[in-house]
């Protein structure tokens, strides 16, 4: 079996909003699957060819009489392909004329924020969830994203109230563990820290996998067994190199020089901040701040804005290497 994705928890939420009921229900004939009889339906229906459902989903909104609701249903489903296909800006226009069309579609906001998240602007994007979660405040993902939003802006307080909120309406949240446990984790708490990523863990691995390795790191800095803490989920790992480094350094088999050329040798940007956090904490709790250091810093440059690891690296680069 191969490991679960490698996610971002922005990027995590995303694939859980996408199953959200947004999507106009495409009708069946009894023992076969009909086609679908509309541009809309075909629009709406998932498929990995975005430039042809991009098309079909233009014909749908040139429609004449279109209701508001769908038409921002419609809006919705065509900036996540134009997503699908690198054009950004014409997403969050697309988000945005959503909102527009139906000011209570919570999963208009929801998107947008998402994109603005991804391009820095968290002051915007928390504005949209918050209008989102009054619109759904039953929703614990939306919580769980502006607690990830707050976080980014250095806001833990407001993180923190989120995360309790988003518990108490589901308390095994994979994602609001998650986060918790890196609040706990950034202020030193890592027995707390331990806890949470296990819940995590527990509540569903496939959100965001590499909170195994945040649950070895916290355990070992909290005094335990950090290669005992990782062994129930080191399988994951057997395809990817800097993973296979990372695990056998836990393990005792790999040196940090072989972690750290590992990590050097990964070409991706966005994964090499990554491998270079873990790294990097790996290293810390074995006291080479030097090597720390240099780790650090390529997670803090590399790294995404939104990115999990990337915010920690900063964080810890801020408030210094203790």
């Amino acid at each position: 079996m191969k490991r679960p994705p490698l996610l971002q928890p922005a990027k995590a939420l995303a694939v859980l909003a996408s199953v959200l009921p947004v999507w106009a229900v495409v009708a069946w004939t009894a023992g076969a699957a009909a086609a679908p009889v509309s541009d809309a339906e075909a629009c709406l229906e998932p498929g990995p060819a975005a430039a042809q459902h991009l098309g079909l989903c233009e014909r749908a909104l040139a429609e004449p009489g279109l209701p508001a609701a769908s038409r921002a249903t419609l809006l919705v489903r065509r900036g996540e392909l134009w997503l699908q296909l690198g054009q950004s800006s014409h997403a969050l226009a697309d988000f945005s004329a959503a909102i527009a069309a139906n000011p209570a579609s919570a999963s208009a906001r929801e998107r947008r924020a998402l994109l603005l998240q991804r391009r820095g602007d968290l002051d915007a994007a928390v504005a949209d969830l918050s209008e989102a979660i009054t619109l759904n405040p039953h929703a614990p993902d939306l919580r769980a994203l502006r607690a990830m939003q707050h976080h980014q802006a250095g806001r833990p307080d407001a993180a923190g109230r989120d995360l309790a909120a988003a518990l108490a309406l589901a308390p095994d949240h994979a994602l609001a563990h998650l986060l918790r446990g890196t609040l706990a984790y950034r202020r030193g708490a890592h027995g707390e820290a331990a806890e949470a990523f296990a819940r995590s863990l527990s509540g569903s691995p496939v959100p965001y996998p590499l909170a195994a390795y945040w649950l070895a790191l916290a355990t070992g800095r909290a005094g335990g067994d950090a290669a005992g803490a990782l062994a129930p989920y080191a399988w994951w790992w057997d395809d990817a190199a800097w993973s296979r480094a990372l695990v056998a350094a836990i393990e005792g088999r790999a040196t940090l020089s072989e972690l750290e050329a590992s990590v050097a040798a990964i070409g991706d940007p966005a994964l090499r901040a990554q491998a270079s956090f873990f790294a990097a904490e790996w290293a810390r709790l074995n006291g080479d701040m030097a090597a720390a250091q240099r780790l650090l810093e390529i997670a803090a440059v590399d790294g995404a804005e939104y990115s999990l690891e990337a915010i920690e690296a900063r964080g810890r680069l801020t408030a210094g290497m203790n």
